[in-house]
């Protein structure tokens, strides 16, 4: 589903440049599409976890695209991710 792959370039924007760099490409998505995206949070979980997981590749992959992205740095931004996501589920 389209979610799903708004799911993992958010995550993807989140860990690379930051969470406003994610929210801003989500708001522009929603807007664009005219739709709500009320399962995101679903599939953050999914490749946060998932981004978590496979870190050291992503990394790899971040500085052949020519991003400098300290792995601990990249490990916060997703852990923040990771929190908000899972404190919206829980309300």
């Amino acid at each position: 589903p389209a979610l799903c792959d708004v799911g993992y370039c958010s995550v993807d924007l989140a860990m690379s440049h930051g969470a406003e760099a994610s929210a801003r490409f989500t708001a522009a998505y929603a807007a664009a599409a005219g739709t709500a995206l009320d399962d995101l949070d679903r599939w953050h979980c999914l490749w946060t976890a998932n981004a978590l997981r496979w870190i050291r590749y992503w990394i790899v992959g971040f500085e052949e695209a020519g991003i400098d992205l300290p792995l601990e740095i990249a490990r916060q931004r997703l852990a923040d991710l990771a929190d908000k996501t899972l404190g919206r589920l829980g309300s």
